[in-house]
């Protein structure tokens, strides 16, 4: 199965609402965590949290509930140590890329396995390259659609009053 194939089926469960539950939490590895983490023993909410990251309580709590972080809890409080901040805010950077979060929970699971920073990086710019291919393929896709949308604009603009083209099989 390529990265992508499991991602829109990632996709589309999150789109329809359906769990993807993914069992296994990763730890990030020491290398991805944040130079200017605070000590070990500092901690931090849900809200200093999500407030500190700029991502909403939600959005925290289902990263949580796919395993990406599993915070301490004190009674019913969440409690966040660096180290989760540092996995939601890698979270948060992929995600903007566009990776999905069983890729990243997949990426992370494999970084987690090394603690060279060389070998960290030929699986970072593994999932980097297949991204930038989805991405080339998006754009010459959007592209053909822009396209025919700019024929099918000056169709319009060619047409009599009484050519209507909302059936048409020319664009």
């Amino acid at each position: 199965m390529g990265l992508r194939t499991a991602s829109r089926l990632d996709r589309a469960d999150e789109a329809q609402g359906k769990s993807t539950k993914m069992n296994k939490t990763v730890s990030l590895p020491a290398s991805l965590l944040s130079a200017g983490s605070k000590a070990y023993s500092d901690t931090y909410t849900i809200r200093e949290a999500a407030e500190m990251l700029d991502m909403s309580l939600r959005t925290i709590r289902f990263y949580e509930e796919k395993g990406l972080v599993r915070p301490l809890r004190e009674g019913t409080e969440r409690v966040f140590t660096p180290a989760e901040i540092d996995a939601l805010r890698t979270a948060q950077k992929y995600r903007n890329i566009g990776l999905t979060l069983r890729e990243i929970k997949t990426m992370l699971g494999e970084l987690s396995q090394i603690s060279r920073a060389e070998e960290q990086n030929v699986i970072i710019k593994r999932y980097m390259q297949q991204r930038l291919k989805e991405i080339e393929s998006e754009l010459e896709h959007s592209k053909k659609q822009e396209q025919l949308v700019l024929r099918l604009l000056q169709k319009i603009a060619e047409a009599t009053p009484e050519t209507s083209m909302a059936v048409t099989d020319e664009a």
